[in-house]
């Protein structure tokens, strides 16, 4: 697959650089939370004004309290998306490093009920230090899944944590 023309882009309240496509645009949600949107994309008007797949990072302040604080951050996260979400299916997940942070990511999918559109989704959990997880959600309309999945991972992977001086 190729990846659409890329540029760096960096948010300073959280400290994150990545690569993202060049034309998507972004807003700062908070102080801890930065999101970013897609081209539009036509042939779901009838759902949408405008519709737009959209990625973002939220930093927080970890609850760590043991040796195994993180994978059980991930077993009680995936046990509560499944609960809360219509035909929530987990599609794949890895822990893997990004740079030197400690990472889990899935692809999963699910329904939104009163639109009955099926979505795909990313979400990635990064430790950047014991004192800020970084959350990353994607989530784009299953037609367009094989087209944007790709450019979720990368621009995931791309991820790099700037230390504060």
């Amino acid at each position: 697959m190729t990846l659409p023309k890329t540029a760096s882009y960096f948010n300073q309240p959280l400290m994150v650089s990545i690569v993202v496509p060049e034309a998507w645009t972004g807003t700062q949600v908070d102080d801890s939370k930065f999101r970013l949107f897609g081209l539009p994309e036509s042939g779901f008007e009838e759902y949408f004004d405008e519709y737009r797949v959209s990625l973002s990072y939220e930093r927080r302040k970890p609850d760590s309290s043991g040796q195994d604080w993180f994978k059980q951050l991930v077993g009680q996260n995936n046990a509560t998306m499944a609960d809360d979400y219509n035909e929530y299916k987990l599609l794949e997940e890895a822990f893997y490093d990004i740079g030197s942070y400690k990472t889990y990511k899935k692809h999963y999918s699910w329904r939104e009920e009163q639109t009955g559109l099926q979505l795909v989704q990313l979400q990635a959990l990064l430790v950047g230090s014991p004192y800020a997880l970084y959350i990353v959600n994607a989530a784009v309309l299953e037609p367009l899944a094989d087209r944007y999945m790709p450019i979720f991972d990368s621009v995931l992977n791309s991820t790099r944590i700037i230390p504060r001086n």
